[in-house]
């Protein structure tokens, strides 16, 4: 496998706060939101590695009724692809675009924004009037969030604008405030990602997050097809978690677990450089101590 440095980043530091505490029983649904904000040929693995996350959670029984699916939607029928409606991502992989499921279509194009990420998170009563789907969750419900494109410090870009870590953790505040949630796992791929959580995000509001990457620091993309794609078709960060699912028992491996996995997994070798991503844990840590990958990503 090869790896290449993610461009358009931008720069911050480190540091987990912990509050050990029980979590109550789950009697509430699950919700998933995946977006990948970024578009063009040249983000293709990011579009494919959210296409894969989906194919992935339908496959361990979330009802597609509970995930909602953002994404640029335009490399399936690029005209740079060679495979008009597939979608791979791995080298020689399988379509994850419409196999085993066909990914849906709830936020396409010009739709995926900052406000409509975030709006379709709290359950924006104007984007449902306008026939968009939100999350309609209550306080006994979990949710699973995963958003991957380019980042810089405090921002992640979106395709023309940015979402900055200030309204990120504000909003998952006041979610917690209005009892949208009993507990909410955030997984962020992007540079710099750790800069949108540290010294942001609480840990007493029942919100647990991981970051592809340390503040001020490249993730890095992986997967070349320079034959055929001439692209890259993932990321390194989702083909680790991702693959760890993938092989795992979801309903025994914890929280914990995955993440030690993507720590260990993250010392690169390209053209026989060492490069290095580390990948980030912030918010309520007892989360991950005690509830398994199936409480977000398997069925009720």
């Amino acid at each position: 496998m090869v790896q290449v440095q993610l461009d358009k980043c931008i720069k911050t530091v480190t540091g987990v706060p912990f509050i050990d505490k029980l979590v109550e029983p789950h009697e509430g649904k699950t919700w998933v939101l995946l977006c990948s904000s970024g578009f063009g040929w040249d983000n293709y693995q990011m579009e494919a590695d959210v296409y894969h996350a989906y194919q992935v959670i339908r496959k361990h029984g979330i009802p597609d009724e509970n995930i909602i699916v953002m994404h640029y939607d335009d490399i399936a029928y690029h005209k740079q692809n060679p495979t008009p409606g597939v979608v791979i991502n791995r080298v020689n992989g399988t379509d994850v675009y419409k196999t085993p499921y066909e990914v849906p279509k709830h936020y396409t194009g010009d739709e995926v924004t900052p406000e409509n990420f975030l709006g379709a998170l709290k359950g924006d009563v104007e984007l449902e009037k306008q026939g968009k789907k939100v999350i309609k969750s209550g306080p006994n419900d979990r949710i699973f969030v995963f958003l991957e494109d380019h980042g810089g410090e405090e921002i992640v870009l979106f395709s023309h604008d940015v979402l900055h870590s200030l309204e990120l953790n504000a909003m998952l505040k006041k979610m917690h405030m209005d009892n949208k949630f009993s507990q909410l796992v955030f997984y962020l791929n992007a540079c710099e990602a750790g800069s949108m959580f540290e010294k942001l995000l609480p840990g007493d509001i029942n919100v647990y997050a991981v970051t592809a990457t340390k503040p001020g620091e490249v993730g890095w993309y992986a997967e070349k097809e320079w034959d055929t794609y001439k692209t890259w078709l993932a990321t390194y960060f989702t083909i680790v978690w991702l693959d760890d699912c993938e092989k795992s028992d979801l309903t025994k491996e914890l929280l914990s677990t995955q993440y030690a996995y993507i720590k260990e997994h993250n010392n690169l070798t390209m053209e026989g450089e060492l490069v290095f991503q580390h990948a980030q844990q912030y918010g309520d840590l007892s989360i991950a101590a005690i509830q398994h990958l199936s409480d977000y990503l398997d069925k009720i």
